[in-house]
């Protein structure tokens, strides 16, 4: 009872308007599966305009977890459940209102006759602080909440006869934001303090400043901080940090062209980066970052790349070249999904939120565009000076850009919650048995030529919940060569051997345990037995949890005493039959190698014998037989041949 009245007390704390509308799922008391996928269903609109967030307490609304934010409403929305154990679970739907007046904090220099052109802009993992390299060879951290400077460190060598020279091109931060590494114009790596900027260690990368490509300078951590990667022109270098010692470099990714900006993905082992290539003209590469083989090429951008990123889950990379081209391609199969060139000029920057449910792009007609990464439809435009860098915050609600006053965060155009709806309590964890739904599947054995029976449950939980299941989906699969289906069962598909029946049982309103028998004959096959799995199951109507039972087969008589296996492994014997349907005459012929007892028997569906063929001991050799069908009525029979080591079925089908 203290836990309620909290978040009662929490909520109007808060001042939130509680909607009158409310989830559709999920519903109160409802156990959803840890590290399922589920679908959060709501009613009402969402007018034009209008982002929606929606949010997880794990602890009865105590605290707060975004799981999607800046999206515009579909009411339904796709939810990876984490996996977290708790009976207290409640979800929250924020709507949020067009964009409102644009705010923004200017990065304060500690001088104010300082006049610097800001080049890389980076927020710090916690979003706390925000690094701003210059066109004078300074590094400059500034607190993200008030732009006020903390300090600043001059990092550039400042050779008068070079003026590339002095720029500080590129900083990042260390994963967990102790340090940034730096990368200058005079081909230097330096280390810093984030928490004062003092220098720790610093290297050269040996590659030729030449002015030609001194502008082609990127430099990123990997995602744990171990490595740190640095394009050098044509070269992609990997460093060990901690000591400055080069581990390995590449020199196949862009063997005759400069190289701009650099991406580590989420995934440790691969790299993306992009250049003008002598050959393909300007083209980004996914490539091993271990050995530097090249994955993935992206080729059909025009001009020089001024900006790129890969989305968080690395499905989509995010490109802007000087042509004022826009591009978003496919990483696994290099496709060009999207192409915008009309909306801004000179594209300068782009850049994936921290979850990708969002991109930006701005360019120098002094806009930023920030798009949602589904629809690429602008959710928001802020107006903004002339930039060379762009990044968002952790949570997504602050846009960092390096511009030629220095630097500016823009913060979230988005006018104060309209409305919120809660869902009810709900629980993360094993399902009780009373909202789940079970597929059993029966297990059998029998002799090669046997009927087989093969019982199917699919049960039910009394939960109200599941009132709404209109139907179970699911797939069967198991050895072909051991089991024919007859009768009512489908004949399925088949690949690579195995047999797959598809099911959709309908269920009758109120019915909570639904049964069937498959049908089947026994064979000699590779194996003596065959597990019958359950697969691709799929409750339709509710997303309930589903447990399934699998069955097995097993073939008996497969081993003689004294004598061989029963096994017919690539076959030892054929049978082919042929129907006539203008003489009534059924040809079979069957080509035999062993010497011995052997059988061919004409059976209806359920098994009975129809037509003994042959029945005696034979030589190898091939042999015909010719029987008359006319007094067979319409139905599938079957012809089935053993020999001393195998058996083998050729279903009949006979029409009138």
């Amino acid at each position: 009872m203290r836990l309620r009245l909290i978040y009662i007390a929490l909520l109007c704390s808060l001042g939130l308007t509680v909607h009158a509308q409310t989830f559709v799922k999920p519903q109160p008391g409802e156990t959803i599966l840890p590290g399922s996928l589920y679908f959060v269903n709501w009613n009402g609109t969402d007018p034009l305009g209008d982002t929606l967030q929606l949010d997880l307490s794990t602890d009865g609304g105590a605290t707060w977890t975004t799981i999607k934010s800046n999206f515009v409403g579909s009411m339904i929305e796709q939810w990876n459940v984490p996996n977290t154990m708790t009976s207290n679970a409640i979800l929250r739907l924020i709507r949020k209102g067009p964009a409102s007046t644009q705010t923004f904090i200017d990065l304060l220099h500690t001088d104010p006759n300082f006049r610097f052109q800001g080049y890389d802009a980076e927020f710090s993992n916690d979003g706390t602080k925000a690094v701003v390299t210059d066109d004078k060879g300074y590094v400059n951290l500034f607190d993200a909440a008030t732009g006020n400077m903390l300090w600043s460190t001059l990092c550039g060598n400042l050779e008068p006869t070079i003026f590339i020279s002095e720029r500080a091109f590129a900083g990042k931060f260390t994963p967990d934001d102790s340090q940034i590494a730096v990368y200058t114009g005079t081909d230097s790596v330096i280390i810093l303090n984030a928490a004062n900027g003092a220098k720790i260690r610093s290297w050269h990368t040996s590659v030729p400043n030449w002015i030609g490509v001194a502008y082609d300078r990127d430099i990123e951590y990997s995602p744990d901080g171990s490595e740190l990667a640095v394009t050098c022109s044509t070269v992609v270098k990997v460093y060990d940090p901690a000591t400055g010692t080069e581990k390995r470099q590449f020199t196949n990714v862009f063997p005759a062209s400069s190289m701009s900006y650099l991406r580590w993905t989420s995934d440790p082992t691969k790299m993306v980066t992009c250049g003008a290539d002598a050959t393909l003209g300007a083209v980004a590469k996914l490539f091993d970052a271990t050995t530097g083989q090249v994955l993935q090429t992206f080729d059909g951008a025009v001009g020089r790349f001024n900006g790129l990123d890969i989305s968080p889950d690395n499905a989509l990379l995010l490109t802007c070249t000087g042509d004022s081209t826009l591009r978003v391609w496919d990483v696994a199969t290099g496709v060009e999904l999207y192409q915008d060139k009309a909306t801004l000029i000179n594209l300068s920057g782009c850049v994936f939120n921290s979850d990708g449910s969002e991109f930006g792009i701005f360019g120098n007609g002094y806009t930023l565009n920030v798009r949602n990464t589904a629809t690429r439809q602008v959710t928001r435009t802020i107006a903004n000076d002339l930039g060379a860098s762009l990044d968002i915050s952790p949570e997504n609600s602050r846009y960092l850009i390096s511009n030629y006053q220095g630097g500016r965060i823009y913060l979230n155009q988005q006018s104060q919650t309209i409305d919120t709806i809660y869902s009810g309590t709900f629980a993360i964890g094993t399902p009780t048995p009373d909202s789940v739904v079970n597929i059993h599947i029966g297990s059998a054995q029998a002799y090669a030529g046997d009927r087989v029976e093969i019982p199917v449950t699919i049960t039910i939980g009394s939960s109200p919940l599941l009132d709404a299941i209109t139907r179970i989906d699911f797939d069967l699969t198991f050895d072909a060569s051991l089991l024919a289906p007859v009768g009512a069962t489908p004949a399925g598909t088949l690949a690579a051997g195995e047999r797959t029946l598809h099911f959709e049982i309908g269920r009758p309103s109120g019915v909570n345990a639904m049964q069937l028998t498959l049908e089947f004959v026994a064979a000699l096959g590779r194996d003596s037995v065959t597990d019958l799995s359950v697969k691709n199951e799929q409750p339709v109507g509710y997303a309930a949890p589903l447990s399934k039972t699998d069955g097995m087969f097993k073939l008996l008589g497969v081993c003689a005493e004294g004598g061989p296996r029963f096994f017919n492994g690539d076959g030892t014997a054929s049978l082919i039959v042929s129907r006539d349907q203008y003489t009534g005459v059924i040809t079979v012929h069957a080509d035999l190698i062993e010497t011995g007892s052997t059988s061919i028997v004409i059976t209806d569906a359920y098994g009975r014998a129809i037509e003994e063929v042959l029945n005696t001991d034979v030589h190898p050799g091939e042999y015909k037989f010719k029987v008359g069908y006319s007094r067979f009525s319409s139905g599938v029979y079957f012809a089935i041949l053993r020999t001393p080591t195998i058996a083998t079925i050729v279903p009949i089908p006979i029409s009138r």
